[in-house]
């Protein structure tokens, strides 16, 4: 599970676009089913997330950990829309017990402190 605060992504596409997907609001029993391939390669977009933040942080750290969320959003909405033309695969992408509370923390306006220390050119 990737966690993020939403000051992470505001101010990106991102944070006006991750409304538009709809897995987030799926059922348990609606989980996406991954081909080995499909789940090497979000495995490989999570490890390079995990890599970034375990890294020094610069002033180019955010801009990848945001285009790496960014690509494994992409794929997550391609792998569901193949997934609804056949059902072919064998483990779970999502499961969605808590992102329903996740997307209204998301959107919601309270003003939060930083669950990390960026650099200030990140603030």
């Amino acid at each position: 599970m990737i966690l993020f605060h939403p000051d992470f992504i505001r101010g990106h596409d991102i944070y006006s676009r991750i409304k538009k997907y709809s897995f987030f609001s799926y059922a348990v029993n609606e989980a996406l089913h991954l081909s080995p391939n499909e789940e090497a390669l979000i495995a490989k977009i999570i490890n390079n997330i995990s890599d970034e933040c375990q890294n020094g942080h610069d002033e180019f750290s955010r801009d990848i950990i945001l285009a790496q969320l960014s690509a494994l959003l992409s794929y997550a909405e391609r792998f569901i829309v193949a997934s609804l033309r056949s059902e072919v695969s064998h483990n779970r992408l999502f499961s969605t017990n808590s992102l329903p509370a996740l997307m209204r923390f998301v959107s919601s306006k309270k003003k939060r402190p930083p669950l990390m220390k960026y650099p200030p050119s990140w603030e």
